[in-house]
Parts: C-alpha cells; structure tokens; sequence
C-alpha cells in the first residue's frame, strides 16, 4: 500500500506501484493482517461479509460464507459472536476467511 520510491510492482502483468487499497483487490490481490486485525465489535458473519464489500451478488456471497464455515468450522460455531471475543487463532481464521471472501485472483 506504500508507493516504491523506485521501481514498479507488477501483479499480472499491471504495475499497481501506489495503486488504492480498491483497484489492488479489484485486480484480484488480498492482505491478510499479520495482527488478525478483526472488526472487534462486529460479529463474525458481519466481518465475513466485509471482506466481499467490493462483490455483487448476494446469493453467492453466503454461499461463500458457508464455503468459509467449511474451511474453518469453528468459525460456523462462533458465526453471531464478536470477533473481538474470539481467541488468537480464531481471528486469524476470521482474517484469513475475510481476504478468501473477495475472491483474489478470481477477476
């Protein structure tokens, strides 16, 4: 997210160097935070569904939901509670779960 002082950076076959956070996810590329970085105070399902703020189609959206629920069953289990409440490696899911919904690499 940080423009190189030199240089480019290519992702198939675009620079995207300085690119916005929206035209490098558009392209297909995710982050997934090394703190987990979870929305606290938002349940996991609601941080599930942020990840696929840029999509359209809400019938292949929760069922990419469940898709994430099968990846990481627990976070089925936890899906109304706060993701702030969870343990580490739960959030870690949650993060991971969130970056898989926008689809990377799908555009």
């Amino acid at each position: 997210m940080v423009a190189p002082r030199s240089g480019t950076v290519r992702f198939l076959g675009h620079n995207i160097a300085g690119a916005g956070p929206d035209r490098v996810v558009r392209a297909g590329m995710i982050q997934v935070p090394q703190g987990r970085e979870v929305f606290a105070s938002m349940t996991v399902r609601d941080n599930l569904e942020m990840g696929a703020a840029t999509r359209r189609g809400g019938a292949a959206i929760r069922h990419d939901i469940e898709d994430i629920y099968e990846l990481f069953p627990r976070l089925g289990e936890k899906r109304r509670a706060l993701a702030g409440a969870l343990s580490g490696g739960e959030q870690q899911q949650v993060a991971i779960g969130r970056a898989l919904m926008a689809k990377p690499g799908s555009c």
